[in-house]
């Protein structure tokens, strides 16, 4: 994390988009491979991502392996959907 001073902090912890998009900038490769592997657009895996990222978090005690947790869940959602053409 960086050194911001606690008002800021907490003014861009309370603002959705821009959580969201810090947490997609930093899981943006693990985004990209899924996407690329699945054959679905980025922001179609972004949206799932995200969504089972933000699920896992409110259970969480432990953060540790949360990302590669999304990341198996995504996988495995995608790997049930319909395959795209190519």
């Amino acid at each position: 994390m960086s050194a911001e001073s606690p008002q800021l902090s907490d003014s861009l912890a309370s603002n959705p988009l821009v959580v969201t998009v810090a947490v997609a900038a930093e899981h943006s490769a693990a985004i990209h491979q899924l996407a690329e592997d699945s054959n679905w657009p980025v922001p179609v895996v972004e949206q799932m991502y995200l969504h089972e990222l933000s699920e896992l978090k409110k259970e969480a005690t432990v953060d540790t392996y949360l990302t590669l947790l999304a990341e198996r869940k995504v996988r495995e959602t995608l790997r049930h959907m319909p395959p795209r053409a190519r």
